[in-house]
């Protein structure tokens, strides 16, 4: 959104947060958390990442950078509480297997005095065979759905599965 720093951080070829930038503290705050440098420098990013299907596609993703060396974006979800928001992100290579995150606000909805509710969409089925996602036109690699703007994820998105195929 105008007016304000993408959140950008740094994780090693580990996958252990290395760095971050002083936006990623205020959108941290701004959702209610008021880390310390020690709560987040050099632990895993997995500690931050909640769902095994979204872990699956960032491990996926963060492959797919490291031995390519290109940079992936995509639009995800980065819903709080109080706020339904849209992200763009990009993943870039930092060099040594570090991967540079870039993710700035491109829509967001406050719902002022009442918590966002729980609406319970139809979940993605995702093989954890072939890495391959379901989408309206059939399966496709996860990476290549979320890079051809197909796919918007969130965190209860997915659901692991097997596909046909396999």
């Amino acid at each position: 959104m105008p007016g304000h720093s993408p959140t950008l951080y740094v994780i090693d070829a580990a996958n252990r947060i290395s760095s971050v930038n002083d936006a990623f503290w205020h959108f941290a705050e701004r959702n209610g958390w008021s880390p310390k440098s020690q709560d987040v420098l050099g632990h895993s990013l997995w500690e931050f990442v909640g769902g095994d299907g979204i872990c699956f596609v960032y491990r996926r993703l963060h492959d797919r950078v490291r031995r390519k060396g290109l940079q992936i974006s995509f639009a995800a979800r980065c819903d709080s509480p109080t706020h339904k928001r849209t992200i763009g992100v990009a993943l870039l290579p930092a060099g040594e297997g570090a991967i540079r995150f870039a993710a700035d606000i491109e829509s967001e909805v406050a719902w002022p005095g009442t918590p966002l509710p729980t609406i319970k969409a139809p979940r993605r089925r995702l093989c954890t065979k072939c890495t391959e996602i379901e989408c309206k036109d059939g399966w496709m690699p996860v990476d290549e759905a979320l890079i051809a703007n197909r796919l918007e994820l969130g965190f209860d998105d997915i659901q692991l599965d097997v596909c046909g195929r396999c």
